[in-house]
């Protein structure tokens, strides 16, 4: 049971008659990055109650007013009871004088304050398995805390925790003697009657929990994990001002929480999830959450591949959320969907028909469309092209040329595609008039496809679609009763988000959110029902393997800040901050993660997941150092800029 106790603790335990612990950031921790983080969540809290209502300036300016009441609760304590140790109701008595409010309000402020420090607390496993120790060994135990809230809050918390009595609770602000001045172990050795000698302490604050009572001759030992091992493990920056205190301060503290709980070191695979991903996806899922229960639907479409995990937390989560719209994962790519959808003169879309980065012959455009090149030879000499086997990269005016010119095959070619997947359509929209959409994003081709074949047969349906993006070519795929939202960026706004997403950030996402199946080639018809064939190939299933692990990192992240979510009211934290790190990862990745991620594959065209690109290549040393043409091609060639730079630097 106590097996993975650190020895020179346990030896400590075993040589003292009396073992005692400090409690917070020891025993117990806050699903925060600082203590202060904690009134950022609570001015959240109190975002969806009366009092900011009646108050919103009060409510805003909270978690700074908070700090200072406190500092001024000390300070007046000092001035009249030569101490600073003061007790919740002395800071919120310099509350209610500054912020001009009744006993009432701030008995509400407290009480919410209170509950917010129940939903955040939870044990450090380590000090919790040493406290368990100690009483298995008949030792007297005593917990000392310098802290404003009562021995009885106090004891909530721990009981919250999991650390149950027997115990003695020593708190300064009820006692007015501190760790910090050394009076509290005075106190502490005068009411045991036991020799300092015969004492060992453990706590977190090296001045107060290891100078101070080493000065007073007992035994103590800085338990400085947390510093040392775990905020270095850290892959969101700790110095940063980001304008969300309170979600980034959660990130933190949860990501804190998971290392310091899951004591074994975690692949890199699965870390990255958690400490990465795992925020962006939650961040996503609050927004959408939020937009469903005030904007109903009949029922919510999750498109395979990208949106499996979404529907995951989805079928889990929406409950919690007050959300209680059926939702159903449906087999859609953009194979299956584009080039049916030509059902009118759009040629706007046309560039979408030749996208990705990777270099492809006319000839194998024209494949994907099922015309055959010979039939078009002449169109494709009209076009500028020498033959066939030229080369037509994305954006390329003579491919968009060439293809103005055989619209009336590609029109035949989408309607000799196009009863499979229409019956398809048919059979997910149901009889429903209101449906949401959840994919990725970018062009909007998924949602204006599928309602350009659902119009086909009906016109009545209304489509919403929800999107972590959309690019400024979303415009082409803008149809009478479709509606488009996204959680990152509109029309490729803000520009800073949209040129990241643009350089990496749209294939780390990709990859992140990849099924545990092949993409949807086509639809068979068994007995009546029409099912998705998918892609078994062996090259996609090693990615999904990978993404699995990112995965289960994330999900880990989820489960742990969810019950902290919940108890602020997620509507309180809608909010794109959830993403900062992920866009810390895309613009400025380390060493270590641009290796090992930028040598991820990705496949940018519908139908030809076998051509995969690596996110960010290592080129040959001396190609690297030159950085000439060759270098050049390559870096415009790699679709994540930042961690190629670091590769080949």
């Amino acid at each position: 049971m106590f097996a993975h106790l650190n020895p020179i603790y346990q030896k400590a335990v075993d040589q003292a008659e009396l073992v005692s612990f400090d409690v917070f950031d020891t025993l117990i921790h806050r699903m925060v990055f600082r203590p202060v983080n904690v009134f950022n969540l609570l001015a959240k809290r109190l975002g969806s109650t009366d009092i900011a209502l009646h108050h919103p300036r009060l409510v805003a300016e909270l978690p700074l007013l908070r700090e200072q009441c406190e500092m001024e609760a000390r300070e007046r304590h000092f001035r009249h009871f030569d101490t600073h140790e003061i007790a919740l109701d002395d800071i919120y008595a310099a509350l209610r004088e500054a912020a001009g409010i009744d006993d009432d309000m701030s008995g509400q402020i407290m009480d919410a304050e209170l509950l917010l420090e129940a939903a955040v607390v939870y044990p450090n496993p380590g000090m919790k398995a040493l406290y368990e120790y100690a009483l298995s060994k008949e030792k007297q135990v005593v917990l000392c805390s310098d802290m404003y809230l009562s021995a009885v809050q106090i004891k909530g918390l721990l009981e919250k925790a999991g650390i149950s009595p027997p115990f003695e609770l020593f708190v300064s602000g009820e006692l007015k003697k501190s760790k910090h001045e050394g009076s509290m172990f005075e106190l502490v050795r005068e009411h045991f009657g036991i020799a300092s000698d015969k004492i060992v302490h453990f706590g977190d604050n090296e001045h107060s929990d290891f100078v101070s009572p080493s000065t007073k001759g007992i035994q103590a030992h800085h338990f400085d994990l947390v510093q040392k091992h775990t905020e270095p493990r850290l892959r969101f920056p700790l110095s940063a001002a980001y304008a969300e205190p309170a979600v980034t301060g959660l990130i933190q503290g949860a990501i804190k929480n998971i290392l310091l709980v899951d004591n074994e070191a975690h692949d890199f695979w699965f870390d990255i999830g958690a400490q990465v991903f795992g925020p962006l996806i939650l961040g996503k899922f609050i927004w959408l959450a939020n937009h469903l229960r005030y904007h109903p639907a009949d029922k919510v479409l999750f498109f395979a591949r990208d949106a499996a995990l979404m529907h995951a937390l989805y079928e889990r989560y929406a409950g919690d959320f007050g959300v209680d719209i059926p939702g159903e994962y449906v087999y859609f790519s953009r194979a299956t969907l584009l080039v049916p959808s030509f059902t009118e003169l759009n040629l706007e879309r046309l560039w979408h028909v030749f996208s990705g980065r990777a270099n492809r012959t006319v000839k194998t455009h024209l494949s994907r469309l099922d015309i055959n090149p010979h039939l078009v030879r002449r169109e494709i000499l009209e076009a500028g092209f020498s033959s066939e086997n030229d080369l037509a990269p994305a954006g390329d005016l003579k491919m968009f040329d060439l293809l103005c010119r055989i619209y009336p095959l590609i029109l035949q070619a989408a309607s000799r595609r196009r009863d499979a997947v229409t019956g398809y359509v048919r059979q997910v929209a149901g009889d429903s008039s209101r449906i949401a959409m959840v994919d990725i994003g970018w062009v909007g081709n998924m949602q204006g496809s599928f309602s350009r074949l659902l119009q086909l047969s009906r016109t009545d349906v209304e489509l919403t679609g929800y999107y972590y993006g959309t690019l400024e070519s979303v415009s082409a795929n803008y149809l009478p009763r479709n509606n488009f939202h996204s959680y990152l960026i509109s029309e490729s706004r803000p520009p800073n988000r949209a040129e990241s997403l643009l350089n990496g950030g749209v294939e780390l996402m990709e990859f992140f959110h990849t099924a545990q199946h092949g993409t949807t080639l086509g639809y068979e018809n068994i007995n009546g029902t029409i099912r998705p064939i998918l892609e078994n190939n062996p090259e996609d299933i090693e990615f999904q393997r990978l993404a699995a692990r990112v995965q289960q990192g994330a999900m880990r992240f989820v489960q742990t800040v969810m019950p902290v979510v919940l108890s602020v009211g997620a509507e309180n934290l809608v909010s794109t901050a959830w993403a900062e790190p992920f866009f810390r990862l895309v613009d400025n990745p380390s060493p270590e993660e641009a290796e090992l991620l930028g040598d991820l594959t990705h496949s940018d065209a519908a139908t030809d997941t076998r051509n995969r690109l690596p996110l960010a290549e290592k080129l040959d040393a001396g190609i690297a150092r030159r950085k000439g043409a060759e270098y050049q091609a390559a870096y415009q060639q790699a679709y994540w800029k930042s961690a190629f730079k670091i590769r080949n630097r």
